[in-house]
């Protein structure tokens, strides 16, 4: 994927969700973008420059007791998060073990981003 960080990245069993790892982002910040001005009618996300293609790429990978072989239970796990081109970039994110998958990580997210106690609603007119 490019272009695009999920809220979420999950890490669990999927046969036991009792112990689920999560990277909870808060914040990507792409630092060498910010440098480059971009047209305003290109719509393309605003952190993003136009002059060139910057894209982020999250890989996960399960493997066994041996990286690269075959394996019938899953020992490791990685989560990469990648810029391409490479330049920098800061992420901000919290870490959480927890029970459960996605959907409780996206709500503790939501919580962990709102957690000053303000809310933000639409209001129909």
């Amino acid at each position: 994927m490019g272009d695009w960080v999920p809220p979420v990245l999950c890490l669990f069993n999927s046969n036991d969700l009792t112990e689920t790892l999560s990277l909870l982002v808060a914040e990507v910040e792409d630092l060498e973008a910010r440098q480059e001005p971009r047209p305003p009618a290109i719509s393309r996300p605003a952190h993003l420059p136009a002059s060139r293609p910057h894209e982020l790429w999250v890989r996960q990978g399960f493997w066994g007791e041996k990286r690269g072989k075959p394996a019938t239970e899953r020992r490791y796990a990685t989560i990469e998060i990648v810029a391409v081109p490479l330049r920098p970039v800061r992420l901000r994110l919290w870490l959480w073990l927890h029970e459960g998958h996605h959907q409780q990580a996206r709500q503790r997210r939501q919580q962990m981003l709102h957690q000053n106690g303000a809310t933000i609603i639409a209001v129909a007119r």
